[in-house]
């Protein structure tokens, strides 16, 4: 700063902390954490400070892993839609890394001295057991923090043990390996596990479908995110936004068809399990989303909304929690 340089800071607060009890614990498969804590952000700052957009240098390396490696040195990301991202050092080694902050006498973080080989969240599902090894030796009291809400989700999930020890909850989907590994540990670890708070039961009738939720729909919340499915009109306790109907202070909405009834649960589910991660508001072309200070929830701007429901395919809850409707039906 004192050379003139300004520093614009995307803080999440304490967003990772909210959504995990509506996620579950993140996976190498399943990483809705950057998407809440890192992108959300990320897009909110750039839309205040350079509503342009920018050209985001980032630090990434094709030797990384196998899915950086097929990634392109120049990309958009449909997470953050106003960035271009570039990676200058893409093709670098890391002994070409460490040379150049060694020829400049750069500082670089005194735990790659500690034996850290990478260094970033410190409850990355991609980190390996040797690593959280090294984080429970350095930083106790982190570690500690992780391990009791691993603990709670293990109980919750009814699972042993060794779901923690043996790190089989870095996987939404237990990989072939992983798999393997329980076998022989003689542990019963499911294949998949799933979180879904918000469910619905959705059911054909003569004059189109019937969905009845797990939980009662309240009427404020639900009127600060209806216009997103098209035109609202209040008659009573009764909500109609576009085609459907949902009969609040009760469990019950009704659809005309199948695609419909569809998008009222996923109406309905980020209404109320929404986390305020903000990669909606970033995605929104007419600027009618915000995020509630008070309650971190998404609200709707009825006079910008134009019901085009592009918010719905970059929201976390339906792309990457991704409820399978199969089983919810």
């Amino acid at each position: 700063e004192p050379k003139g340089i300004k520093f614009v800071v995307a803080d999440a607060g304490d967003a990772f902390w909210r959504a995990l009890y509506v996620f579950s614990p993140p996976g190498r498969d399943y990483r809705w954490c950057c998407k809440v804590t890192k992108l959300g952000p990320i897009t909110l700052a750039i839309k205040e400070n350079y509503p342009k957009g920018v050209l985001m240098f980032v630090g990434q390396r094709k030797y990384e892993s196998i899915k950086r490696f097929k990634q392109p040195r120049v990309w958009r990301n449909e997470w953050v839609p106003n960035e271009i991202g570039a990676s200058p050092i893409f093709h670098w080694r890391a002994i070409e890394v460490w040379l150049y902050i060694f020829s400049r006498k750069l500082p670089y973080n005194p735990l790659y001295e500690r034996g850290f080989d990478r260094i970033g969240c410190f409850l990355c599902p991609s980190a390996s057991l040797a690593e959280f090894e090294r984080l429970k030796r350095e930083k106790p009291e982190l570690w500690e923090k992780w391990r009791k809400a691993l603990e709670h989700w293990r109980k919750r999930f009814g699972l042993p043990e060794e779901w923690i020890t043996y790190g089989f909850w870095r996987w939404k989907k237990l990989s072939k390996g992983e798999k393997a590994i329980a076998g022989k540990l003689g542990v019963d670890i499911p294949e998949e596990r799933s979180w879904e708070p918000v469910k619905v039961k959705i059911e054909e009738t003569g004059g189109g479908y019937e969905l009845e939720f797990n939980t009662v729909l309240n009427k404020k919340r639900l009127l600060q995110v209806a216009p997103i499915l098209g035109e609202v009109s209040v008659e009573g306790d009764v909500v109609r936004a576009g085609e459907v109907e949902f009969f609040t202070e009760t469990r019950m909405a009704k659809a005309p068809d199948e695609m419909e009834a569809v998008s009222a649960y996923y109406l309905v589910k980020r209404a109320y399990e929404c986390v305020g991660c903000g990669v909606c508001v970033g995605k929104c072309p007419e600027e009618a989303l915000s995020i509630d200070e008070k309650s971190k929830k998404i609200v709707v701007d009825w006079n910008r909304c134009t019901h085009c429901r592009e918010c719905m395919e970059v929201c976390p809850l339906l792309k990457i929690k991704n409820p399978e409707e199969g089983s919810q039906l």
